[in-house]
């Protein structure tokens, strides 16, 4: 295991984020960091289903994009990295396990009245929480039954990221959007969520808003979140054809943001098309603190992992670099980390902290907004962490995700709730 030794802060953020350094685990040789690319992070390839995808209707599929040309290697210099310890560990109130024997959980969303909505990637069920007691039950309706039939969870694919439009939330009901893969590609669906004030919810209408979207072996991206201004942000990954990310008509290794109905929001960089930020990787959490400002994970090869704040018409540089270079032409990382110690898959931004989960890295990262460090939590503790979820400044909603890719112990996977204390420096 790599120990913290040094930092790198991106230049463009210093402002923004009130901070002076980031952490990164590097290995420190002689004054300087020697980078080498590594291979894909470990994946497992479930068997694939076989069912077509049906009565679904799009409203936007992609074009075809142009074959894209090689690329330039990522920036792989040698680089000074100046000492940054890691801060003192977060005061972490209690750690609860809520919920075990998940299988594969994947996306994760807590409605406003506390309960809580979990995707499974193989089975492709949607799982609800009410909030208390140590039960979840599996949604069923026609939605959920399509759900079903349509995913194809072949490798890192499957039933991924959740959420819901705050705008269509009652005491019964919501308007629910997933991002899975389909028999030929990766897609978004909206599903009508109703029941919730009897505690047997159910999905209907399942329609699919958004197709076209390339799936590769690994590299499926599939973090979806409403923004602040109410439109539908998704992130999705290059499909292991790393040059799409540059060309700007390919949905692969973007962030799109789109309507509720699945077409271009008013407003995106490129016109009339859903590209909100390009040249990325393999986004898997999306958040956004209370000031509007957008934050992006982004899963490295093997040198960086990333984490980013989105802004219209960003391009974060994949594959041409890796990391922070200070290429003029990108949008620089405000942290970076050695995967060894990260591979993030979820993120969550209160009014005090961002919180990082991290599934090769096996622990929690904060980063607390005002402060000169960076903390560590939950390492080694629980396994891999898929995502994290905030409510309020001081709670927040984990994932595990053990069964996909770790070492399972005989309850796995789990859903924890984790009480924070306030951050002292």
């Amino acid at each position: 295991m790599l120990a913290p030794q040094g930092a790198r802060f991106g230049k463009d953020e210093h402002m923004r984020l009130n901070r002076r350094r980031s952490a990164v685990l590097v290995a420190v040789a002689a004054g300087a960091l020697t980078i080498s690319c590594a291979g894909p992070a470990e994946t497992t390839e479930p068997a694939a289903a076989t069912s077509a995808p049906t009565q679904a209707t799009t409203s936007w599929t992609a074009t075809p994009s142009p074959s894209p040309t090689p690329s330039s290697t990522p920036d792989t210099a040698t680089r000074p990295i100046p000492p940054a310890p890691i801060g003192p560990p977060p005061q972490v109130g209690t750690v609860e396990v809520i919920l075990t024997h998940l299988e594969m959980p994947w996306g994760l969303a807590v409605l406003p009245d506390r309960s809580i909505l979990i995707t499974e990637r193989e089975t492709a069920n949607v799982l609800w929480y009410p909030g208390s007691g140590t039960e979840a039950v599996v949604v069923e309706g026609d939605g959920a039954a399509w759900l079903r039939t349509t995913t194809t969870p072949t490798n890192e694919g499957g039933l991924l990221g959740i959420t819901y439009d705050p705008a269509t939330v009652t005491a019964a009901t919501a308007d629910v959007f997933v991002f899975h893969t389909t028999a030929t590609g990766n897609a978004v669906a909206r599903l009508a969520l109703t029941g919730l004030d009897t505690g047997a919810p159910q999905l209907s209408g399942a329609t699919t808003i958004l197709a076209g979207i390339p799936r590769g072996q690994h590299n499926y991206g599939g973090a979806i979140a409403f923004g602040p201004d109410g439109y539908l942000y998704v992130a999705t990954g290059d499909a292991e054809e790393p040059d799409l990310a540059q060309i700007p008509s390919s949905l692969a290794g973007k962030i799109l943001r789109i309507t509720a109905d699945g077409n271009p929001a008013p407003g995106n960089p490129w016109g009339d098309t859903p590209q909100w930020a390009i040249g990325l990787r393999d986004v898997k959490g999306l958040s956004w603190s209370d000031d509007g400002v957008m934050y992006a994970a982004d899963l490295g090869p093997g040198t960086w992992d990333e984490l980013n704040i989105v802004t219209p018409g960003a391009n974060f540089g994949w594959p041409t670099v890796e990391g922070i270079s200070e290429d003029p032409r990108f949008v620089d990382p405000v942290f970076v980390w050695d995967p060894a110690e990260a591979a993030p898959s979820g993120v969550a931004v209160t009014n005090t902290a961002i919180y990082v989960a991290t599934t090769r890295g096996e622990r929690l990262w904060q980063v607390p907004l005002g402060n000169e460090d960076m903390r560590q939590m939950l390492v080694d503790e629980y396994g891999r962490l898929q995502a994290v979820v905030a409510e309020g400044d001081d709670t927040l909603w984990v994932l595990t995700g053990n069964l996909d890719g770790g070492t399972p112990a005989v309850d796995d996977d789990s859903l924890l709730l984790v009480e924070m204390r306030p951050i002292t420096p």
